[in-house]
């Protein structure tokens, strides 16, 4: 994501799930996965993370 561009790249390819659990006093714990692989355990800076809600309009 490049976020002074105002876009999202790689779609498709990969991505993060964020966990609101520490790592370090910088770091958060994330799911991370791309097409070949997962990785449940990863980490990484907080600053790379932001909330997301989900603003599905049908029934859920």
């Amino acid at each position: 994501m490049d976020l002074s561009a105002g876009y999202i790249n790689y779609i498709g390819h990969g991505g993060d799930a964020w966990s609101h659990t520490s790592y370090s006093s910088t770091n958060a714990r994330n799911l991370n996965f791309d097409t070949t692989s997962v990785n449940p355990s990863d980490n990484n800076n907080r600053y790379n993370g932001f909330p997301l809600r989900c603003l599905y309009p049908g029934n859920a």
